[in-house]
């Protein structure tokens, strides 16, 4: 499947966070990988069904910052013991902004993954939470791909915490994607 947002680019940078690898540009993204099957299974811990059949791929054309509430909401109620969530701050149109921690927070290697800091670069927060979700999956040991390297990747989080901020800039992105009435306070 490939998720897309076309336009010029200038710079190009490529990424792989275990095994989700895509190719960052100035302003667009394309992600790299299979369709999940859309499985629909009510009630169930994610220990033996990918992150990805959940999120990300369910959502209609705009991902939008409600449905990243949203899925944030279920990863931290499904991952308790893998995942912690921070607000960071309240953004002047009180929408907040969210660093979703993978690992212990304690660790010397720390990692920052963070998207959607241009408005019109929303696509980003899509590949940002595709990107935590593999990393849930190896976690949760239903990863198709089990090592990198030679080396499992369950192994090479074990030393390094990652933190997500999938949408750095909700205020802009909800202009970009709703116009003026994506703003909620009316003396902006």
């Amino acid at each position: 499947m490939k998720i897309g947002l076309l336009g010029l680019s200038i710079m190009c940078f490529l990424i792989s966070i275990l095994g989700c690898s895509g190719t960052v540009f100035s302003h667009s993204v394309m992600s790299m990988g299979e369709s999940p099957s859309n499985k629909k299974i009510s009630n169930t811990q994610f220990t033996s069904v990918s992150q990805q059949d959940y999120f990300i791929n369910t959502v209609p054309e705009k991902y939008t910052y409600e449905n990243l509430l949203a899925d944030i909401k279920k990863i931290e109620e499904d991952n308790p013991d893998k995942v912690q969530c921070i607000k960071l701050c309240d953004t002047a149109d009180d929408r907040g902004v969210y660093d979703i921690i993978v690992g212990d927070p304690n660790n010397e290697k720390q990692i920052l993954i963070f998207g959607a800091m241009h408005a019109r670069e929303y696509i980003t927060t899509q590949l940002v939470m595709r990107q935590l979700c593999d990393v849930i999956d190896v976690l949760n040991g239903v990863s198709k791909e089990t090592t990198y390297r030679d080396i499992s990747k369950k192994n090479l989080l074990e030393n390094v915490t990652i933190h997500f901020i999938p949408m750095n800039n909700p205020d802009g992105v909800s202009i970009s994607q709703f116009g003026l009435s994506g703003i909620r306070n009316i003396t902006l």
